[in-house]
């Protein structure tokens, strides 16, 4: 019995490493990997999951959607340069570019875009002009080409064409450029017909004259300038297209290779020998123009000559030896002041010549500094004192360019009819103004200054009471408050604060002052008006005339690149762009004063 259940127990240890073999063999089996190579990293084999937690399927790639690059648009192949030619780039004229509607016969809006199509039932068209002036009548044009770029097509439809027409626009000094004006000439020369699967943001038309249409724009250069309608569909549902009007990467562009007519040269008259010969002349000048009018001015084809080279040294008169010679050239002098008038002031590329001394003292060569008084900045009351045109009633004025030295432009409250502001004064007043509210309790003047938690607040100070402790107005717990500015009653105040992070502009309900007086914490009047998203700059508030709206410019939507002009109801809402732009535009002030 010993034996047999001996003989069981071996058998079955027979079957368990018979079994185990096997095993061995299907794990070298070609279910598994072959042997790695010598210099090939063995993977390391990843766990089994458990038998609790089912295995996680890899999630399939899904491809990132690219948007359909615009076509590129070669170079312009411009056409070897003859002898005596030139090749010319025009930029288009900032008085003649834009678009109008046929709605009540609107005039030229100037801004940075050229409409064409229809939109809410109005028919767009838009108007380029080039300015030639600068071309001598005569002038024979090898070569003509321009480039217009579009900038905005979410109003396209589905159908429809657009075209570029060569115009003959001719319009009376000085007056106003409407639709009629735009739409009403005959086409000189057309080109297009795109439709719009062919118009994109960003995507450039060129248009290259034909040896037949060179004459044509050639009579344009006679008059000139050359005017370049763009248009539409004239009916149906909105369907229009936005170009880009400039300036910047985008603005149309003119190229000319022309061979310049000779200019009549202008010399200038020579100055009369004596004072007699003088009075002579001014006398036969003064009867010419009682008898036949003032002189016809010269055309454009007379040119006058300026001699001499980059600099002109003037030298200095030499001083009378004697007092007789010093009274007869005072007495000559003051011939020629009645005569022909006063003497003319020298021009900027005139220099008088300074005479080098022979010697010089050992002490002099050492100079002494002189000092000067720092300049100070003006008071802001009294820059508020002055004046402002009438003009500039209902106008919003506004900074453009680098922020060290930027332009001032002006424009009406829907963003149209921008004019450039040559005299920065006007803004520098406006702007005083806006930080002095005429309120019941009185006139106050608004500024910045640090609370003892030496955060920066807006303070108030009464004008008939200026020795009087100023009133706080904001009471931040972080950040700070700048930039206030009065609603045209005295009403109420909106100013900035990024005490929320962001800069955000705030209204507060200033109502009386003086009850106010001691008035700590967070007013219960203010109202917050915009709310970033974003790192967004929401900055210098002004109020329009009936303080309905505010005009602001925020840098939404451009990362912090560059700021553009937007405009709200006065509650905040209805916030809206009042410029396309890709420029820094900012700091607007919109004119509540009439003097």
């Amino acid at each position: 019995m010993r034996q047999i259940k001996h003989r069981v127990v071996m058998r079955l240890t027979r079957n368990v490493f018979f079994a185990l073999a096997v095993m061995a063999l299907v794990g070298c089996s070609g279910v598994l990997p072959s042997a790695p190579s010598p210099t090939a990293v063995q993977p390391t084999q990843p766990p089994l999951p458990s038998p609790s937690s089912p295995p996680t399927r890899s999630p399939t790639p899904t491809s990132i959607p690219t948007a359909t690059p615009l076509p590129t648009l070669a170079p312009i192949q411009f056409p070897t340069l003859a002898a005596g030619a030139e090749l010319l780039t025009f930029p288009p004229d900032p008085n003649g570019t834009g678009w109008a509607g046929n709605r009540e016969n609107s005039v030229l809006t100037r801004d940075r875009t050229l409409q064409a199509g229809i939109n809410n039932g109005q028919v767009l068209a838009g108007l380029v002009q080039f300015d030639l002036q600068s071309l001598p009548p005569g002038s024979r044009v090898l070569f003509a080409a321009i480039e217009i770029t579009g900038r905005d097509g979410r109003g396209l439809g589905a159908s429809g064409e657009w075209f570029f027409d060569l115009i003959d626009l001719r319009v009376e000094r000085g007056a106003e450029i409407n639709f009629n004006a735009i739409n009403q000439p005959a086409a000189l020369a057309s080109f297009g017909n795109w439709t719009p699967a062919a118009l994109a943001s960003g995507l450039t038309k060129r248009w290259i004259f034909t040896s037949a249409q060179l004459p044509i724009i050639q009579r344009q250069l006679d008059a000139g300038k050359v005017s370049i309608r763009l248009r539409g569909p004239a009916s149906g549902d909105n369907n229009f297209f936005v170009w880009d009007a400039g300036p910047g990467g985008g603005e149309p562009t003119l190229y000319i290779s022309v061979v310049r007519a000779p200019a009549v040269v202008v010399t200038n008259t020579p100055a009369p020998p004596d004072v007699f010969a003088a009075a002579t002349l001014v006398t036969q000048l003064t009867a010419q123009a009682r008898a036949i009018g003032t002189p016809t001015p010269l055309p454009r084809s007379f040119v006058t000559a300026t001699p001499g080279p980059a600099f002109n040294v003037v030298t200095t008169v030499p001083t009378a030896a004697n007092p007789t010679d010093r009274a007869a050239t005072a007495v000559y002098a003051t011939a020629v002041a009645v005569t022909t008038g006063t003497f003319t002031p020298l021009p900027p590329n005139f220099v008088t010549a300074t005479p080098r001394p022979l010697l010089v003292p050992r002490a002099a060569l050492t100079a002494v500094p002189t000092p000067t008084a720092t300049p100070s900045l003006p008071n802001p009351l009294n820059v508020a004192k002055r004046s402002l045109p009438a003009i500039f009633y209902n106008k919003i004025l506004f900074l453009e360019g680098s922020r060290a030295a930027p332009n001032v432009w002006m424009m009406d409250p829907d963003g149209s009819n921008m004019m450039l502001v040559r005299d920065r004064e006007y803004y520098d007043i406006a702007v005083a103004r806006e930080a002095i509210g005429n309120t019941k309790a009185g006139p106050y003047n608004t500024y910045n200054a640090a609370d003892t938690a030496g955060i920066l607040q807006i303070w108030a100070q009464d004008l008939n009471f200026p020795h009087e402790l100023p009133h706080q107005l904001s009471y931040l717990k972080r950040g700070f408050a700048w930039s206030p500015a009065w609603s045209p009653y005295g009403q109420k105040m909106a100013f900035v604060s990024n005490e929320s992070g962001r800069q955000e502009i705030i209204v507060h309900d200033v109502g009386e002052l003086h009850e106010n007086r001691g008035l700590e914490g967070r007013h219960k009047s203010w109202k917050q008006l915009t709310f970033s998203t974003d790192w967004w700059w929401n900055q210098y508030p002004s109020w329009s005339p009936d303080g309905k709206s505010i005009v602001y410019s925020s840098d939404r939507g451009h990362d912090a690149t560059y700021s553009e002009i937007w405009m709200m109801d006065a509650d905040g809402a209805n916030q809206r762009n009042l410029l396309y732009g890709t420029w820094d535009a900012y700091a607007p002030v919109w004119i509540k004063w009439r003097q």
